[in-house]
């Protein structure tokens, strides 16, 4: 089988075996190349999905992600960010766990571990922030929650709303919600996520924060 690496202006291709039925959908800035280069996509490389989607032109996070899905043919879908290494087997675990809860359950989710770097290559552990996201059924309660980097049936699959800057996938477990389709959480703290946007670590996106918060909120019916 094939295992491509594509990238939305150029690919590259190389043959592989590809024992899992998932396809890897990442919206990737050049900024973060060299992390991504060296930590996030091996990480996801060695879980041997069958095809791994990059889009690294100027788009948004919310349109790369909808153009990649619309380009996946795999059942499953995985659309991570590219500043963060994944654990050991979890796309394994997520498709399992997939196959044997049915539908309205649609994709799966977990808990996560954030480094903020702060311009650092090498920041100390202690910098480690524990993200522990809500059960499914606490979603559209949590202000600032949802899920992050889900694994996602492809035939269920909503498109993300583009004009959401922030806090993206929070905004869609919602939109899945409405759609009648459910998220499942699974044990274990299955990624490690390190915050290198200036915006996001040292708090001067706390406008666009705000106002994309209120938009979710408002956009839901929590507020009116």
């Amino acid at each position: 089988m094939i295992r491509s690496i594509l990238h939305y202006e150029g690919s590259s291709e190389y043959t592989d075996t590809v024992p899992l039925p998932i396809d890897v959908v990442i919206p990737h800035k050049p900024s973060r190349e060299w992390l991504f280069k060296k930590y996030t996509l091996p990480s996801i490389e060695a879980q041997d999905p069958s095809r791994i989607i990059i889009l690294d032109d100027s788009g948004g996070a919310g349109d790369k992600r909808n153009r990649g899905v619309a380009m996946c043919t795999s059942p499953y879908v995985f659309i991570p960010d590219d500043d963060l290494i994944i654990s050991g087997g979890y796309l394994k675990r997520a498709i399992e766990a997939l196959e044997t809860n049915p539908l309205p359950i649609s994709y799966i989710y977990s808990d996560w571990i954030q480094v903020p770097l702060e311009g650092c290559m090498d920041p100390p552990i202690t910098q480690a922030q524990y993200v522990v996201i809500p059960e499914f059924k606490d979603i559209a309660l949590h202000d600032r929650g949802g899920v992050d980097w889900p694994v996602v049936r492809r035939e269920t699959y909503q498109p993300f709303d583009v004009k959401v800057k922030r806090y993206q996938t929070w905004d869609w477990s919602l939109i899945m919600k409405k759609a009648g389709y459910e998220g499942m959480k699974i044990p274990g703290w299955n990624a490690v996520s390190f915050m290198i946007d200036r915006g996001i670590t040292t708090g001067t996106g706390l406008e666009v924060s705000a106002e994309m918060r209120t938009y979710i909120q408002r956009k839901h019916g929590f507020i009116p």
